[in-house]
């Protein structure tokens, strides 16, 4: 299983986590089969870049996208790829690891996400 996590800074399991998926500066992917943890920084439209967040991070093929916030259309976008979207009281990616059995379905988007 694959796990994308939107983090504010590269620094393994110890970053801290964003809190709001499209806003994250990098986002980290870790996968449970090889426990490989690689962070990659956010190409998106608001950084500049090309596609959303949630359009590039499928690229890496999640299973489960972890955020404690994210906009309505990138849950939509996700629920059709047939990727759980789900979110948890943490704060670093070594959280988010250590604790992927016990991670709720993040119910809906954040309010103020309209686009």
């Amino acid at each position: 299983m694959k796990i994308v996590i939107p983090v504010l800074e590269n620094r393994g399991r110890e970053s801290r986590l964003s809190p709001h998926f499209g806003r994250a500066p990098y986002f980290a992917v870790y996968s449970t089969k090889t426990g490989e943890l690689e962070i990659f920084e956010n190409r998106g439209g608001h950084f500049g870049g090309r596609g959303t967040p949630a359009q590039n991070m499928l690229k890496h093929g999640p299973d489960v996208v972890f955020a404690l916030g994210m906009g309505p259309n990138a849950i939509e976008l996700f629920a059709r790829e047939g990727v759980r979207v789900e979110t948890g009281d943490f704060k670093t990616v070594g959280d988010v690891i250590d604790n992927k059995e016990h991670l709720e379905k993040l119910e809906e988007g954040c309010k103020e996400h309209k686009h």
